[in-house]
Order: structure tokens, then C-alpha cells, then sequence
């Protein structure tokens, strides 16, 4: 679990650090209609169960409400980065 753990991650902060990318260089995310906060969602709550997995096997026990708390902060993370790389990306002239 712990390696499935570390994979899921991994993938988790790669979407979301291709969803920044897109929001900064397509106009704040509007160029071609590209959805960019499927990556507020999703990759906190995959990053939050690879988190637990990866832990887990490691013996470091944490309550269920510190996993609800990283992941609500992730996710509160998420959408404040993508809304800032939004208003400081590239804009249509």
C-alpha cells in the first residue's frame, strides 16, 4: 500500500500541476473552453487517500478528522492557486 500510496500522489500533484499550467498560458483558462477546476476537486481527494495509504503502512496513525482537514485545506489551496494563475496568466490582446 505504501508504494500505491506514493503513486497516487505523485499523479495527483501531476494534474494538478498541469491544470495550473493550462490556467496560466490559455488565457486564465479560457482559451478553447479547457476545464481547470476538475483540478480543484479531484486531485486533493487523491492526494489526501494517497496521504492515508502512504502512512498507514508506516504505522503513523492520524483521526479522521486531520485527513478531512488536509483535504479541505488542499482543496481551499487548489482554488485560490488556480484563480491566481487565472488573473496572472496570459490574456487575449
Amino acid at each position: 500500500m505504501l508504494f500505491f500510496g506514493a503513486v497516487m500522489i505523485i499523479l495527483a500533484a501531476g494534474w494538478f500541476f498541469y491544470k495550473v499550467y493550462v490556467a496560466y498560458t490559455s488565457a486564465g483558462g479560457t482559451d478553447f473552453a479547457m476545464p481547470i477546476y476538475d483540478a480543484a476537486m479531484y486531485p486533493p481527494i487523491i492526494a489526501t487517500i494517497g496521504l492515508y495509504l502512504t502512512l498507514t503502512p508506516l504505522e503513523i496513525q492520524w483521526t479522521g478528522w486531520i485527513y478531512v482537514g488536509v483535504w479541505v485545506a488542499s482543496t481551499l489551496l487548489a482554488i485560490g492557486t488556480l484563480w491566481l494563475m487565472e488573473q496572472l496568466g496570459d490574456k487575449p490582446l
